[in-house]
This record gives structure tokens, C-alpha cells and sequence, in this order.
């Protein structure tokens, strides 16, 4: 769980005392990628493409790496087959 947790904190950048998430971003007019700072609640509509300066990006699905699910399925499989794991 610790592991997970910090693999989402890689995913953060801290401002001040607040950690802000890295949203991903496409352009809907030169397909540039980028990334960007922005609070949990805060509109995306007027941010801007560093590349051509067009209004409104595409926000993007970002992956978070998080090893909570494997070790789970670890832990299960232990206690199913412990004879695996001698």
C-alpha cells in the first residue's frame, strides 16, 4: 500500500503546502501533447497549447503506476497455493 501511494505522489507536484495533479493534454488543432499543474477543481477550458496557443485541449487518460493489484493477487495465491512459493 505504501508503494502504491508513492507511485501516486510521482504523479504530483507540490505547490505550497498542496500537492497538484499532472493532468496530460493533446491540442484539438496541432495534436501537440503536453502536461500541466492544475488543482483537483480548476478548469482546464482556458488553458492554452505551448506549441500554437489554441484554447480548449483535449484532456488525455493518464496511467498511474500502482503495484496494489499485483500484490494482492501475490497474497491470494499464496494463501491458494502455498505450495508455489517453497
Amino acid at each position: 500500500m505504501l508503494n502504491s501511494m508513492m507511485n501516486i505522489k510521482k504523479s504530483l507536484h507540490k505547490v505550497g503546502e498542496e500537492y497538484m495533479p499532472i493532468y496530460e493534454f493533446e491540442c484539438s488543432k496541432c495534436h501537440h501533447e503536453f502536461e500541466a499543474f492544475l488543482k483537483l477543481d480548476e478548469s482546464y477550458e482556458n488553458l492554452e497549447c505551448p506549441e500554437c496557443g489554441q484554447k480548449s485541449p483535449k484532456k488525455l487518460i493518464s496511467a498511474i503506476r500502482t503495484n496494489y493489484w499485483a500484490n494482492f493477487l501475490d497474497k491470494m495465491d499464496k494463501i491458494v497455493s502455498p505450495d508455489k512459493f517453497k
